[in-house]
C-alpha cells in the first residue's frame, strides 16, 4: 500500500508548478556505512530542475557525486564513491538535493 500527500497554496501569481524529490535510494536520509564500503546508488525523481551541493561544516573530501546538476521530470540513478575509511575514527559527510527553480 502506499499513501502520497499533497499540499497546494497560493503564495504569489506565479503559476502552477511542481516541485520536490521522490528518494527511492537511500531509505533514509542518514546512512551509515562501515569502514570498507565505497559505495552505494543515489536514486531519486526530480520534480524540477535541480543541484547537489555539499553542506558547509562537513568533510566531503571521502565521498564523490558524479552527477551533480539536471533536469526535472527524470529519473536519477548514480553511484556515490567513498574513499576507504583507514583512519580508525569516524567521519561525516552531508549533501543537499535542491530545486533550483522554486528553493
Amino acid at each position: 500500500m502506499a499513501a502520497a500527500t499533497m499540499l497546494t497554496s497560493c503564495v504569489n501569481d506565479e503559476g502552477n508548478f511542481r516541485a520536490g524529490f521522490g528518494i527511492e535510494s537511500p531509505s533514509s536520509n542518514i546512512s551509515y556505512y562501515y569502514a570498507n564500503n565505497v559505495s552505494d546508488s543515489l536514486i531519486f525523481y526530480g520534480y524540477g530542475n535541480w543541484d547537489l551541493i555539499d553542506l558547509s561544516g562537513y568533510d566531503n573530501s571521502w565521498i564523490t557525486v558524479p552527477i551533480r546538476t539536471g533536469k526535472g521530470s527524470v529519473l536519477y540513478s548514480q553511484e556515490l564513491g567513498f574513499k576507504q575509511n583507514t583512519t580508525d575514527l569516524s567521519r561525516t559527510a552531508a549533501i543537499q538535493i535542491r530545486d533550483t527553480n522554486h528553493p
